[in-house]
């Protein structure tokens, strides 16, 4: 038999301590990595270090469930450091490789707090040192904030046969398709006798992917469901008659599939196995439904114990992704991880880590297909037992725990901080392009943002002296409440954010968001949530006095209200319909300040929404020109207000025109606008995003009583003179509902407004284009009509 896991571990476990012990050698050694890379060892609480870990799990908001082999789940805070107490104690079955072994999150986590645990224990009657007195269960819990409440336990697999007390399996993982996949290993010895052969029974749930729903039921198109004999083996055991097919079974023919991992960059359910080999082969398969992987009779790419009789498989077994030997010293795999694209450099996108606990060890497998097992990513010590990614606010971070000397570590990337622009003009789009739709296959094949992960998203951008692009970023329906961040790729991740929306909501918001060379921005959810991004412009870099798109201005002022009649003074539009459906045309130029010929308006537009009327949207397009694919705002309906920032060209007849569907009423504010000259202001400086307010922890402005103005100096980044500022300001804990206007602080407060709330607690962000002040203090004012607590983050500024 091969070497087990846990007894090796226990052995390193001695061996590391004797030598820090007799020859003073530090027992966490600086382990190497790349130029670039940091590893670093994360302290445990004083007199509470961890025991025996066993695996890391993501959690939604930066935190993480850390497994212990004794049965205890621990928790990694937000802030990298690790909490005292525990979270939860089981009682488990701890020999050989036996304990409580993996754990997951729900993609709903945030809302209905399902955390997902394998683990060993005794079976009723028996006792964890029989062979058949012990099985491995998969279990769901709810978690309050870092309790997860024993009484919750929902049992969903159970009776699955220990027979060995090793190759159990344990990992588990929510897939992009909702459905829970759980890796349960050949248990060291088939139950029913036959040696190797507990892969190849249909009637076992050993040596197998198994596939459910959360709450244990079977998907409807898992391999076997529908065939002769099929039933479910969920709680069977070795019960189930040898003829039936287990219809949780999603692929099989492994021996140890210790750890598996998703691969985050996708909408679709991608993943890559990690089987432990017997004696000569190790081995890394792609998830694929009804699979076999050929355990017992292949090992690797061979024969089983072979390293020469390597010819193809029989049909229908399918060969590894990589395979290596064990004459290194490399001689059981274990951690995965897929590395996130956009957040380290280039070479690493679309790359695949795992791990070796014999020679702790990481390769990576590149978006081609190669490993260079001469040169690991990382080499280290410990027996490293698994790894997770985890975005904390701005310190993504590959975290790992070794289970020789009971440590928690992790790898960070030394990212450069977002590039400081020179001067940009600006080109609106004739349209917008959408370039990114998780809906539907546009810019990534179609599937939710899982919360807690970043995207490398492409604006389709090949023009190098572009610097920073408008998008329109839009929440679809998250199954929490939550926010997104945008910002450019392979740079230090802000801590702020650019979208937010509550459970279910459609919600846009417009940024300026900076690029990398190849027109690239990473997009982070906190909350699983459907993506949509359209660009509107771009800022291209460009000689001061060059021609080119300038930023004017203006004090914010109101052009049109739908909800009063058109002819109304000073309230000129023409509505196509009175239905559900129509065009709004209104007049921009020569009004509110707008020069007759411009090149393009930023205007505010708020889109209402009557009690009990459906959800809606509006676009926005210059008059004459083909109604754009994509929409610059949603409302919710019933009682709905919404407002974004859009820029849009001018038509030739000096109007823009709103395509208005489900939405009741408009209103449109005007900002400033876009006009093509030579002259060195009005160009724009992307900053990296720059807190510089937080009335929650009373940074600059205090919370904001009923019908309140407070100021600001913007202060640095942005210099003294600037004309405008770009920031995202957003509302938070708000009392009811309300709205906020920025203006310049030596101006009466205009009637116009950046951001509307409609109820208590809300969260609600908005892009602001805002003048500010001429009168030496370059100052902005913040008015909330409701009370509310106000963030403010500034992303640049106009000369």
């Amino acid at each position: 038999m091969r070497r087990l896991l846990a007894v090796v571990s226990v052995i390193v476990s001695v061996i590391v301590s004797s030598l820090a012990i007799g020859l003073g050698i530090s027992s966490t050694p600086v382990a190497a990595v790349p130029p670039g890379f940091t590893d670093t060892q994360v302290p445990n609480p004083a007199g509470n270090n961890l025991s025996s870990p066993t695996g890391i799990s993501a959690l939604p908001g930066g935190r993480a469930l850390i497994t212990e082999k004794a049965g205890n789940v621990r928790i990694l805070l937000a802030n990298g450091t690790l909490l005292a107490n525990d979270a939860l104690s089981l009682s488990v079955c701890t020999g050989s490789e036996m304990g409580l072994l993996g754990a997951a999150a729900d993609p709903a986590f945030i809302v209905n707090g399902f955390v997902y645990l394998y683990y060993s224990h005794a079976t009723p009657g028996g006792n964890c040192n029989d062979g058949t007195g012990r099985a491995n269960r998969v279990s769901r819990f709810t978690m309050s904030a870092n309790t997860i409440i024993p009484q919750s336990e929902v049992i969903l697999l159970d009776n699955i046969p220990a027979t060995g007390g090793n190759h159990d399996g344990g990992d588990l993982e929510v897939g992009q398709d909702g459905y829970l996949y759980v890796a349960v290993g050949d248990a060291g010895t088939n139950p029913r006798g036959g040696g190797g052969s507990a892969a190849q029974d249909f009637s076992l749930l050993l040596g197998k992917i198994v596939r459910i729903r959360t709450d244990g039921g079977v998907p409807a198109d898992n391999p076997f469901v529908g065939v002769t004999n099929a039933a479910s083996c969920a709680t069977s055991g070795v019960g189930a008659p040898s003829f039936v097919r287990c219809t949780e079974t999603f692929a099989y023919g492994l021996r140890n599939p210790y750890r598996f991992a998703f691969d985050p960059n996708v909408g679709t359910t991608r993943f890559f196995i990690n089987d432990v080999g017997q004696g000569t082969w190790e081995e890394v398969d792609e998830g694929i439904k009804g699979a076999n992987y050929g355990w017992s009779s292949r090992e690797g790419f061979c024969v089983t114990g072979s390293t020469t009789n390597c010819s193809p498989p029989a049909a229908g077994v399918t060969d590894p992704l990589t395979a290596y030997g064990h004459s290194t010293g490399c001689t059981y795999i274990t951690a995965a991880a897929f590395v996130p694209n956009g957040v380290w450099p280039k070479q690493y996108d679309n790359s695949y880590l795992f791990a070796d606990g014999g020679c702790n060890r990481i390769w990576q497998r590149t978006a081609a297909g190669a490993v260079d097992y001469a040169n690991p990513f990382h080499t280290g010590s410990g027996v490293i037992t698994d790894m997770a990614f985890i975005v904390q606010p701005g310190d993504p971070a590959l975290y790992y725990v070794t289970n020789g000397n009971s440590q928690l570590r992790k790898i960070t990337y030394d990212a450069p901080a977002p590039a400081t622009s020179g001067t940009l003009a600006y080109t609106p789009l004739a349209t917008s392009s959408r370039v990114y739709d998780t809906r539907d296959n546009t810019g990534v094949l179609a599937g939710p943002v899982r919360g807690g992960s970043t995207r490398l998203v492409d604006l389709g951008i090949d023009n190098s002296a572009v610097k920073a692009a408008l998008v329109n970023l839009t929440m679809v329906q998250p199954v929490g409440p939550g926010f997104v961040w945008a910002s450019q790729a392979r740079t230090e991740l802000p801590s702020t954010s650019n979208v937010n929306a509550g459970t279910g909501e459609f919600v846009a918001n417009a940024s300026i968001v900076p690029v990398d060379a190849d027109g690239n921005i990473t997009v982070f959810a906190s909350t699983t949530t459907d993506l949509v991004i359209d660009v509107l412009g771009v800022f291209q870099e460009v000689a001061p006095t060059a021609s080119g798109g300038r930023y004017n201005p203006l004090s914010p002022s109101r052009l049109i209200d739908t909800r009063l009649p058109a002819t109304a003074n000073g309230n000129s539009y023409t509505r196509s319909s009175a239905g559900p459906v129509a065009d709004v045309r209104l007049g921009v130029s020569g009004l509110g300040g707008v020069p007759a010929t411009v090149q393009a308006v930023a205007l505010i537009v708020t889109g209402i929404s009557n009690a009990g009327s459906p959800a809606g949207f509006v676009s926005a397009y210059a008059t004459g020109t083909p109604l754009p694919p994509t929409s610059i705002l949603n409302v919710n309906g019933s009682g709905d207000i919404r407002p974004n920032l859009v820029i849009v060209p001018v038509g030739g007849d000096g109007t823009v025109s709103l395509r208005i569907s489900n939405v009741d009423d408009v209103v449109v504010d005007v900002a400033g606008y876009f006009a093509v000259g030579t002259s060195p202001t009005g160009l724009y400086h992307v900053v990296a995003p720059s807190r510089q307010a937080d009335s929650r922890s009373g940074q600059a402005l205090q919370f904001f009583q009923l019908g309140t103005t407070q100021s600001l100096d913007p202060g640095s980044p942005v210099p003294n003179g600037a004309k405008a500022i770009s920031q995202n300001v957003t509302m938070t804990e708000t009392f009811g509902p309300g709205f906020v206007t920025a203006f310049p602080a030596d101006e009466v407060r205009p009637l116009a407004s950046n951001g509307n709330t409609t109820g208590i607690n809300q969260d609600r962000s908005s892009l602001t284009l805002t003048k500010v002040g001429t009168n030496g203090s370059g100052s902005v004012s913040y008015f909330v009509s409701g009370g509310a607590h106000l963030v403010v983050d500034i992303t640049g500024y106009f000369d």
